[in-house]
């Protein structure tokens, strides 16, 4: 008789979290579905969550640890945990000794950032040594957050949440949580809740230019030019700062400083000039500031679309000021500050931080400052290059396919001296690496929702215990880490303990102490909601604000604005590129692990129709985009979702390489280091050569920087 059972655990594919229950017969999973008792979820998950049983079981699973004995020359080959970390840290440790402190680095992607425990032990890995070369890909997308908030609040660290339970009105702009499931707020269930936003008397508007899934959705879709969202929010600014108000005046005197910097910033930016910039007809524009002044307050949300743009930091900026110029923060209606589950963010003391443009920069490029303690990623090939960073630790991500510029970045990453692929499957990175250690996967370790429980739209709590023991040789991030700051000199993990003794049950307990929950009931439910956080803590970050204000005009992104005020729109006719997000696909992960009955998602290259006649070319012809940067050829698809104007480009596939269209070189944000990634001018013209032919003159790798 198999031993069949169900287990409850949640998903860590994403910032959603989602209730999931899983299947297992014998040492298999044979199905994995939405909790119904999840108090946000309520039974939902997407394609990507019902496929982590494939994930668990995939044909490329890593389960042995493996180096090159004999330098890059050799090749990999399995050996024993004690052989690979006395091989690597030894390297390590000689980097660091006789080039410093920099030469060794860690980067922290996507899959890394998911694991709680591995998480944690990168973190203070990074501090304890120190590692002023730490990257992670939080400086590939969304820089623009952490910078904004600082500059605004004094910290990084608020991060404004939608309020579904009171919201009136809800602006998304560039962001697609029908798919992508949430940039700074997490959508779990997002169809169940765009319909409540848009259902009983609510407005919901999306400015997108695609008529996503989230915007058919919608009471109201802005088909906006790409990266004009900038002219719609300064607009929207301007005239409720005007004669005819809007602006909560008294709110304003008692919390924000520098109003009438913000009023002189967006004065230019009247109803013609945001018209012309949006692509938008007066209506729209209209109505929507009428819903404003109507509804008092609005929620107001980005996404990848605004945070991956030239003008990603006056977006967010914008975006705050609208929403203090209106007292939404913090007040029924508007967005609320979320101050943790585990953590407790609102015993804090009062924000103080220094600003980012203070931070020392990257040695090989000068002009480019560290972001959030970080260096950015668009100076690591820089760093390589120049002999600053020879070392290198990959924590869950694939700088190849998500980096600007791939040629370059790979020609570098082949040239350290160690680089250090930690992973859960065989992929690119762990081709090119010195050394490849394999993790264990989502349903082999203990888990908390960690930095993400502040994206959730209550106060919540969930555990997930691991549901299969690691086969073969497969370790925890964790431990990896432990282990290489133990060879170092360093403790990563609490004192007095030590890698080979610890139990990852009783770290995660640790992570939980001091939380809102006993662990063991967390333990004992899907999770555990604690709504009264969000009724009773309001206003906590507006008491840690320097001087009880809001910075509401920050000089150096009000400088940002003034250039583009100065500037002239794009040509009529021009192309953009716009990156997007897929629903069967995480960035570069899932590209080839489906749910049983699900199909695989599709590197296609999406436009008007009207585009595609203008360019003389077929629907389901190879064409090829071209940049100041490169070029990249695939497929094109028409799509009546798509706006003139738009090419959607979808990221993370190595057949595209999205990132040949960006420059580390050319487009670097000079306050976050951030290397533009949508709303690029393109060219499109048809392929003139097969693919294979390309791949054979090596013209698969063209790029111009």
């Amino acid at each position: 008789m198999s031993d069949s059972r169900t287990v409850r655990s949640y998903c860590r594919i994403c910032i959603a979290a989602c209730g999931v229950l899983v299947d297992v017969e014998g040492d298999r999973v044979v199905r994995v579905k939405g909790d119904p008792n999840h108090p946000l979820s309520r039974g939902y998950t997407c394609p990507k969550g019902r496929a982590m049983g494939e994930l668990q079981h995939h044909a490329e699973r890593l389960d042995h640890p493996m180096l090159r004995p004999g330098g890059r020359e050799s090749e990999l080959e399995v050996e024993q945990w004690s052989t690979l970390m006395e091989d690597l840290t030894g390297r390590l440790a000689a980097l660091r000794a006789e080039h410093g402190e920099g030469a060794i680095g860690i980067y922290l992607g996507t899959g890394g950032g998911y694991d709680s425990l591995g998480l944690f032990a990168a973190r203070m890995m990074s501090a304890m040594l120190p590692l002023p070369s730490t990257y992670s890909a939080m400086t590939i997308d969304t820089p623009c957050l952490p910078l904004v908030s600082s500059l605004m609040s004094g910290s990084m660290l608020p991060n404004p949440v939608l309020d579904v339970e009171d919201v009136r009105l809800t602006l998304i702009l560039g962001s697609n949580p029908m798919v992508s499931h949430g940039h700074t707020t997490a959508w779990p269930n997002p169809t169940a809740m765009l319909r409540r936003l848009a259902g009983q008397g609510r407005e919901l508007w999306v400015a997108d230019p695609r008529k996503t899934q989230t915007a058919r959705e919608a009471t109201r879709h802005l088909p906006i030019l790409p990266s004009s969202d900038h002219a719609l929010l300064a607009y929207l600014v301007r005239e409720l700062l005007g004669p005819e108000g809007g602006a909560d005046r008294e709110h304003l005197a008692a919390r924000a400083m520098d109003v009438e910097r913000l009023e002189r910033a967006v004065a230019d930016w009247d109803l013609e000039r945001a018209c012309a910039e949006t692509g938008l007809p007066e209506s729209d524009l209209l109505d929507l500031l009428a819903s404003i002044r109507r509804c008092g307050r609005l929620a107001l949300l980005t996404g990848t679309g605004c945070s991956m743009q030239k003008n990603a930091n006056v977006v967010e900026w914008l975006a705050w000021a609208l929403q203090i110029v209106t007292n939404s923060f913090e007040r029924p209606g508007g967005q609320w500050f979320h101050p943790g589950a585990s953590n407790r963010f609102e015993l804090m003391p009062a924000f103080d931080e220094p600003r980012f443009r203070d931070s020392a920069a990257s040695s090989a490029r000068p002009g480019i400052p560290r972001h959030v303690g970080e260096m950015p990623c668009s100076v690591m090939a820089d760093e390589i290059e120049a002999g600053n960073l020879r070392g290198l630790v990959v924590l869950g991500g694939d700088p190849l396919t998500s980096f600007p510029n791939p040629s370059r970045i790979r020609d570098a990453l082949e040239s350290l001296d160690v680089l250090a692929v930690v992973d859960i499957v065989r992929c690119a990175m762990t081709g090119i690496a010195t050394h490849v250690l394999p993790a264990a996967a989502p349903l082999e370790r203990h888990d908390i929702p960690g930095y993400m429980e502040s994206s959730q739209v209550t106060a919540v709590s969930q555990i997930a215990r691991p549901i299969f023991e690691s086969i073969g040789n497969r370790r925890p991030q964790w431990w990896m880490l432990a282990k290489i700051g133990e060879a170092m000199g360093v403790k990563v993990l609490p004192e007095g303990v030590a890698a080979d003794d610890a139990r990852e049950e009783a770290l995660l307990r640790s992570l939980v102490e001091g939380g809102r929950s006993d662990y063991d009931a967390i333990a004992q439910e899907s999770a555990i909601v604690i709504d009264e956080v969000r009724k009773e803590l309001r206003g906590w970050v507006e008491e840690k604000l320097p001087q009880g204000r809001w910075r509401i005009a920050p000089v150096e992104i009000v400088k940002q604005l003034e250039a583009i005020t100065r500037a002239t729109g794009p040509l009529p006719g021009s192309l953009r590129m716009v990156s997007g997000r897929q629903l069967r696909k995480m960035n570069s992960a899932f590209r080839q692990v489906r749910a049983p009955g699900e199909r695989f998602a599709e590197a296609l290259i999406r436009l008007h129709a009207s585009d595609v006649l203008k360019a003389g070319i077929d629907d389901g012809a190879r064409i090829r985009l071209t940049s100041a940067s490169g070029f990249l050829e695939g497929r094109v698809k028409v799509d009546p979702s798509i706006g003139p104007g738009a090419v959607w480009v979808p990221h993370g596939w190595p057949e595209l390489e999205v990132g040949r269209l960006t420059s580390t070189k050319r487009d670097v944000d000079p306050l976050t280091g951030m290397v533009v990634q949508t709303g690029v001018f393109v060219t499109l013209e048809p392929a003139t050569r097969p693919r294979s032919a390309l791949r054979e003159s090596g013209a698969t790798s063209s790029s111009g920087s």
